[in-house]
C-alpha cells in the first residue's frame, strides 16, 4: 500500500526517513499527520530495551542556547500554573524522562538503545505547550528538527502508549476528562504512562529503567487491573511532532474481559480515574479497527492513534489483510 506521499515501501528497501519526516503517517484511511515512527514498522517485536537514564537536571546539558531555552520555559511554566490554578486543577510536577537519543538493535540480539535524562512534569508541560503554540519562530531559533530530541528548548517525556485487548477480543478506547494535562476529551488507544524513574527502575541498577514496569503501573492506574507488563508487545518508537513528544507503542493482550475491566472501573479501583474519566469497546478486528479509523470519531484520537493501530493489527493480523481493511 503507498504510504507517505505515495510511495512504496517494500520490507526489505531502506528507506530515508528524513524524506518523511514532515509528513506524518498515512495507511489508508489510517492517518496520523503529527506523528511518525522513529524506529519499528510493526512487523517486528522488539523485545529488548535497554533505557539507561541520567539523573541530570532539567538543561543541564551543554548548549549555548540553554539560558535562553531555561528563560522560556519558566515564563511558560508561570503561565500554566496560573491556568491551572483558574481551572482549579491540579499541575502535578512529578519526575519523568526526557528522550536525548535512541540506537536501533543491529540484530534480533540486541537492544533497542535509548538515552534519557530526568525532567520534571511542569517542565515537559511547559516545552510542549511553548511548541504546539508555536507557528515556526521557535523551532527556527533553536533549529528543532523531528530526529533530534537533545535540543534545549525540546522537553519530550518518553511514555508508552498500549492497545489493550481483553481476553474476550475487545480493544479498550479511554476517553480522556477535562482534568488531564494534554489531550483532554480525546479519546486514546487504550492508555498513555509516562515512565517515571521513581517506580520503574531496576532494582539492581536505578539508572536502568524499565517499560515493562511502567505498563504495569498504568494498567493498575488507569483501569485499576493486574496485569503482567512483560507480556507487553512493543512495536515502534515514535513521536508527535508538533510537541515533539515520544512514545513506545504497541499492544497487550490483559486477562481480563471487557465486563471486568468495566467492573474495575466503576467499583473506583483505578487510582487515576480522573484522567481517563469512561472507557468504551470495539471488536479488535482490522474490519472494526477500519471502520474506527475512518469514522465521525477519527478527529477524537490523539496522534499515535492510528499508527499504533496498524502496527498491532499487522503484528497480529498480518500485512495483506490489514492492508484489505485500511484500502477502502
Amino acid at each position: 500500500m503507498a504510504q507517505s506521499g505515495g510511495q512504496s515501501f517494500e520490507r526489505e528497501r531502506w528507506v530515508d526517513l528524513a524524506e518523511i519526516d514532515h509528513r506524518g503517517f498515512y495507511y489508508g484511511v489510517a492517518e496520523s499527520p503529527s506523528f511518525i515512527p522513529l524506529y519499528g514498522n510493526g512487523l517486528v517485536h522488539i523485545e529488548h530495551i535497554d533505557l539507561e537514564c541520567d539523573a541530570e537536571p532539567d538543561g543541564s546539558r551543554e548548549d549555548p542556547r540553554s539560558q535562553d531555552a531555561e528563560r522560556r520555559l519558566n515564563v511558560m511554566k508561570d503561565a500554566l500554573r496560573a491556568e491551572h490554578e483558574e481551572a482549579n486543577r491540579a499541575f502535578f510536577d512529578t519526575p519523568l524522562v526526557r528522550l536525548l537519543s535512541w540506537q536501533p538493535p543491529v540484530s534480533a540480539a540486541t537492544p533497542l538503545r535509548i538515552k534519557a535524562e530526568r525532567v520534571s512534569h511542569q517542565t515537559y508541560a511547559a516545552a510542549t505547550t511553548l511548541l504546539r503554540r508555536d507557528d515556526g519562530p521557535l523551532r527556527e531559533d533553536f533549529e528543532v528538527t523531528p530526529r533530534r530530541f537533545d535540543n534545549p528548548i525540546v522537553r519530550g517525556a518518553l511514555g508508552v502508549e498500549l492497545a489493550v485487548i481483553t481476553s474476550d477480543g475487545k480493544l479498550v478506547l479511554g476517553h480522556r476528562g477535562d482534568a488531564s494535562t494534554d489531550y483532554r476529551r480525546k479519546i486514546v488507544v487504550s492508555f498513555g504512562e509516562g515512565i517515571d524513574p521513581r517506580f520503574d527502575a531496576e532494582p539492581h541498577d536505578d539508572r536502568l529503567l524499565n517499560p515493562r514496569l511502567t505498563v504495569a503501573r498504568g494498567l493498575k492506574e488507569e483501569f485499576g487491573i493486574e496485569a503482567d507488563g512483560s507480556s507487553a508487545v512493543f512495536l515502534a518508537l515514535g513521536a508527535e511532532l508538533t510537541r515533539m513528544d515520544p512514545d513506545l507503542l504497541g499492544y497487550i493482550r490483559v486477562p481480563h474481559t471487557s465486563s471486568e475491566l468495566q467492573g474495575s472501573l466503576l467499583a473506583g479501583r483505578a487510582r487515576d480515574r480522573w484522567e481517563t474519566q469512561t472507557v468504551t469497546f470495539i471488536d479488535f478486528s482490522p474490519d472494526s479497527v477500519a471502520d474506527l479509523l475512518a469514522g465521525s470519531l477519527r478527529g477524537d484520537l490523539t496522534p499515535p492513534t492510528a499508527m499504533n493501530l496498524v502496527f498491532a493489527l499487522s503484528h497480529l493480523f498480518g500485512e495483506s489483510e490489514t492492508e484489505r481493511a485500511m484500502a477502502r
